[in-house]
């Protein structure tokens, strides 16, 4: 599988990091995907509708590619606030 990898940093009004994710763009099956995986926002600043704010900006940027098919969303198993 052909597989090509982006990162995403998010940053402040101050330009300080408070959030990270890495987007994995793969050929499957003659079929063209993505997938949102090592979404991470400062602890400090977490619950505060960052992470969805994330997510919600890289889903808008992958749906202007015409040949993604799939989206898909990776999460690790202890990550309750992920799953909500």
């Amino acid at each position: 599988a052909n597989a090509n990898i982006q990162f995403y940093v998010y940053l402040d009004e101050k330009n300080q990091v408070i959030g990270t994710a890495r987007v994995t763009f793969f050929n499957h099956n003659r079929r063209h995907a993505a997938m949102i995986n090592a979404v991470a926002v400062d602890p400090d600043i977490q619950n505060k509708g960052i992470g969805t704010k994330m997510l919600l900006d890289i889903e808008f940027e992958i749906k202007k590619n015409p040949q993604i098919e799939q989206l898909e969303l990776a999460l690790e198993g202890d990550n309750p606030v992920g799953r909500r």
